[in-house]
């Protein structure tokens, strides 16, 4: 193959990449929906051994402007991967300085509905949908898939995993079991119950050639799209990022998620300035974070003072509403 055909090649390739992130996803409609869990879509290592992992963890940042459109969309690695947020650090300091400066509730609660929520992530097919032999991506809350606790503690129960116990080949493309999902009531009223179908089919073989690979749709981490997603936090709150943040989103090819780690000289949001307090925001204190860049950028120990000031905003995070029935759904 020529190099003008590899090179044509890569970009191809890359733009499936890229692309491949704005699958949508599918959510329990209300009512009664039926669904079949699908195996893991990872292939077997190079000794030949399958990976179980049949969901994968998922979060988001949804930024929006005063009128409610969405203007950002971020990937929350803390939800996704377990790993240290920089958006979720940021939006907590936001909403502490935002707090003492006297800011509105309306700034406040713009910033509380930025902070992301736990999502799980299945491929499934939907038996009662359109294409009902098409694998697709079901997004749930985590109450629908671990189930949910009394009040007295014990066991969590109606989840998903819960029917692994009595059902323990659940996954099985031949002799597996479908489910029923039904959704009743809305927003925060919004409840869900999970059970085992009377009868089954086997899943058609070619379906299971078309699997969604979970971990590529997850990987939504873009230097275009954590800049886009700083620019609104900074709109809101009027605090400018920090240069240690701007620089770590400044390559051209971030780390992959769940590969590297969220870049080691990462650094909360600077110090508010007046912008936040003041407001007709006069021309001089706009100008304050610009001048702080240049020795900002020039203090490598700043990360370490980090990991000891952010722990008590974190705290302040509230339960959020996102305008959106299932995501608002209490877990």
């Amino acid at each position: 193959m020529s190099a003008a055909s590899d090179a044509l090649a890569k970009l191809l390739e890359n733009r499936k990449q890229a692309t491949s992130s704005f699958t949508k996803t599918i959510k329990p409609e209300p009512g009664r929906g039926r669904y079949r869990i699908l195996p893991g879509w990872r292939k077997p290592d190079a000794a030949g051994n399958v990976d179980p992992t049949f969901y994968h963890d998922f979060g988001q940042h949804f930024i929006k402007d005063a009128a409610g459109t969405l203007k950002a969309v971020y990937i929350c690695t803390e939800k996704t991967y377990g790993k240290e947020c920089d958006y979720c650090r940021m939006l907590a300091d936001a909403i502490t300085a935002t707090q003492s400066n006297g800011g509105g509730d309306e700034m406040v609660n713009r910033l509380k509905n930025a902070q992301s929520k736990s999502r799980i992530l299945l491929n499934v097919l939907h038996l009662d949908g359109k294409t009902p032999t098409v694998p697709q991506i079901l997004e749930i809350a985590p109450s629908v898939f671990d189930g949910k606790r009394s009040r007295g503690g014990g066991e969590a129960v109606g989840g998903i995993v819960g029917l692994f116990s009595e059902w323990p080949n659940l996954l099985d493309p031949n002799t597996g079991h479908d489910i029923i999902i039904e959704r009743s009531g809305n927003g925060l009223d919004t409840q869900y119950s999970v059970q085992i179908a009377g009868s089954s089919k086997p899943v058609p073989a070619e379906a299971l050639e078309k699997l969604n690979d979970l971990d590529k749709f997850v990987a939504q981490e873009s230097a275009e799209r954590a800049r886009k997603a700083l620019v609104q936090i900074a709109a809101i709150s009027g605090r400018m990022p920090s240069p240690a943040l701007l620089a770590s989103m400044a390559a051209d090819e971030p780390a992959k998620p769940g590969v590297g780690d969220v870049p080691a000289n990462s650094a909360p949001m600077m110090e508010p300035t007046p912008i936040a307090a003041a407001t007709p925001a006069p021309a001089a204190p706009v100008q304050a974070p610009v001048a702080a860049a240049t020795p900002a950028a020039a203090a490598p120990a700043a990360p370490e003072a980090v990991a000891a000031t952010v722990a008590a905003p974190a705290a302040a995070a509230a339960p959020v509403l996102t305008g959106d029935p299932e995501v608002d759904a209490k877990d």
